[in-house]
């Protein structure tokens, strides 16, 4: 609702939304693709299939030896992964030792291969310890990570500040947070780097700025993400696009370096997708024109 309303409002004003938020405050707005491979090789050639597309970050996941299935990898060669793979939750064997001692490798690999002029980002997917994420934060730090995304279940927010206390890797979390008063703690404190709060859940564009202005006071980023509440695999091509206006009009940061909305091409954005076909339909042009411009928005 609240994002309808500031479409209408902008719509009645004759002027883009970004106007009304403030102004545009930058030219365009890094995306950052996902890149997966059931090893170490296969997530390579995924790295640098999107570099050639001019993606400057890149999101790794791999599969670990020794375990069946892993999280962000997809089941079967040359398809993309899908975390809705049944009806029920799917059941996956999980060893932390496995995983700790394989994913610095991968990071290990990037670094040596693509060097340190992209940024690198992964998923832990909430299945560490406190301290096991401590670790393995302290472990990558000479990978320079972009982020460490959800390394510990968010509900205890207590467990970011025993990382914090142990690595100076950045973290991102927050995509099942609610409201302001879910970061409140995190971002007082700076326990956390990188706010990943999706408008829908976030109580729309305006909510999202109230969070954005708390977490700018004390240099804390918020961070786009592609999921709605709603909408299978929450693609929502209405959440993207207010995202990206909510972008172009924040001016806490200046360098879009440190501007990431994900929009991965991966996620079945090709010209022949049902989403593409229904992003047209509402915006009259294809994901790929929007992730690197937002001018005409």
């Amino acid at each position: 609702v609240d994002m309808a309303l500031w479409d209408i409002k902008a719509k009645a004003a004759g002027m883009p939304l970004y106007q009304l938020l403030g102004g545009k405050s930058r030219e365009r707005v890094m995306t950052y693709a996902h890149c997966t491979g059931k090893d170490i090789d296969a997530c390579l050639a995924e790295v640098d299939a999107h570099l050639k597309l001019g993606y400057r970050a890149v999101r790794v996941q791999t599969g670990v030896p020794g375990i069946a299935t892993t999280y962000g990898v997809a089941k079967r060669e040359g398809e993309r992964y899908e975390p809705a793979d049944s009806e029920l939750p799917a059941e996956h064997v999980w060893s932390t030792e496995k995983y700790l001692n394989h994913v610095p490798a991968l990071f290990a690999a990037v670094r040596e291969r693509f060097g340190h002029d992209i940024h690198v980002l992964h998923d832990v997917h909430h299945r560490l310890t406190p301290i096991e994420a401590a670790r393995l934060g302290k472990m990558v730090e000479p990978y320079h990570l972009f982020w460490l995304e959800d390394c510990v279940p968010a509900e205890n927010q207590q467990s970011l500040k025993l990382i914090r206390e142990h690595t100076t890797t950045p973290l991102a979390i927050g995509e099942v947070f609610n409201s302001i008063h879910d970061y409140r703690e995190l971002i007082e404190n700076q326990w956390i780097d990188y706010i990943r709060t999706p408008l829908t859940h976030g109580g729309g564009i305006t909510h999202l700025r109230r969070i954005a202005d708390l977490a700018a006071r004390l240099g804390v980023s918020v961070a786009g993400l592609r999921r709605a509440f709603a909408a299978r695999r929450g693609r929502s091509p209405q959440q993207i696009r207010s995202r990206i206006v909510l972008e172009a009009a924040r001016r806490e940061l200046l360098s879009t370096d440190r501007t990431v909305l994900d929009i991965a091409l991966e996620f079945g954005f090709s010209s022949h997708s049902a989403f593409t076909k229904a992003y047209r339909r509402v915006w009259g042009e294809s994901p790929r024109n929007s992730r690197v411009s937002i001018g005409s928005i």
